[in-house]
């Protein structure tokens, strides 16, 4: 499995097998509660831990928590959050120059940043920093 990690403020949790396993498993670090997350698998007729419409109704409320995804993927790294901002960004680029610096994250990595709210961005790392080269909205 691809390397994955959770950031929220100045921390960097990496992420041992999916997002939504740490989640469940760390819910009170997200402050969401065990009850709320069997509601959601239950309103959707789904599993526990299932990567299904329960898992994109939890990540985007950890989202919106304030909680950053990052997952590397074949060729690209993807970053989801709530949306783009200086604070984000800051908690992105320390997330950058940390895997740079653990040979994760290389120059010229494509990062594809999506934010729920107008879109994404794509950036590559230049000498361990996120520089933007397109964005669409």
């Amino acid at each position: 499995m691809k390397k994955g990690y959770w950031l929220k403020d100045d921390k960097i949790f990496d992420i041992p097998n999916t997002h939504i396993r740490f989640l469940i498993k760390h819910s009170k670090l997200f402050n969401i509660s065990k009850k709320f997350i069997k509601q959601i698998y239950k309103s959707f007729d789904e599993p526990l831990y299932t990567e299904g419409k329960a898992r994109h109704t939890l990540l985007e409320k950890a989202f919106r928590g304030g909680w950053i995804r990052a997952r590397e993927g074949r060729n690209y790294w993807i970053i989801e959050l709530d949306k783009i901002c200086d604070e984000r960004m800051e908690i992105i680029n320390n997330f950058i120059k940390y895997a740079f610096q653990g040979k994760v994250i290389f120059n010229d990595s494509i990062i594809n940043v999506f934010d729920l709210d107008t879109g994404f961005i794509i950036s590559k790392v230049e000498n361990g920093v996120l520089k933007i080269f397109r964005e669409r909205k």
